[in-house]
């Protein structure tokens, strides 16, 4: 069954009017920042958003490009992120991060500025590549690979038949 979050979700992308398409917006944060960057795709210039909490911060004008994990013949792939025009503003940050850079993907609708649609947190930017004009690198949720699936507990009481009696 679908969280509250993913059903709003998915009503605001169904509703959406065809000429108010989602504005993506991905925060970047490691140690090295004083305070956490936000990029928002398809603007001109740098605007003000309002976060989930209600904090007002800056969003810096900057093309870059989310994809999404999905899965091919050789097994699953990583979600990637790729920023471009990184030379002149964001570059002196990107180097400030010599440790992991934690990211948090969230979606406004058209020009609204204050209402999430869509957020993914807890992803990290790993195997990063720094060219002359863009930085990529692949998105991961933190040690997912040593999580239990189904997130539950084995035990006794709630699977008896994996114990040897």
């Amino acid at each position: 069954m679908a969280s509250a979050q993913d059903q709003a979700r998915d009503e605001a992308y169904a509703s959406a009017p065809v000429d108010l398409p989602p504005r993506p917006v991905v925060e970047l944060d490691t140690p090295a920042f004083d305070a956490p960057l936000f990029f928002m795709a398809g603007i001109e210039e740098d605007v003000e958003i309002t976060l989930e909490d209600g904090r007002r911060v800056w969003a810096i004008a900057c093309a870059f490009a989310y994809t999404p994990p999905g899965f091919e013949r050789g097994g699953p792939t990583p979600a990637k992120l790729s920023i471009d025009n990184v030379s002149g503003r964001i570059l002196p940050y990107l180097k400030l991060a010599q440790s992991t850079i934690r990211v948090t993907y969230r979606a406004y609708l058209g020009d609204d500025r204050t209402t999430v649609v869509d957020r993914i947190e807890g992803l990290e930017m790993k195997r990063v590549t720094l060219g002359g004009a863009t930085a990529e690198g692949e998105l991961t949720f933190a040690e997912i690979a040593t999580q239990a699936f189904p997130r539950r507990t084995y035990d006794l009481d709630t699977y008896p038949g994996l114990w040897n009696a």
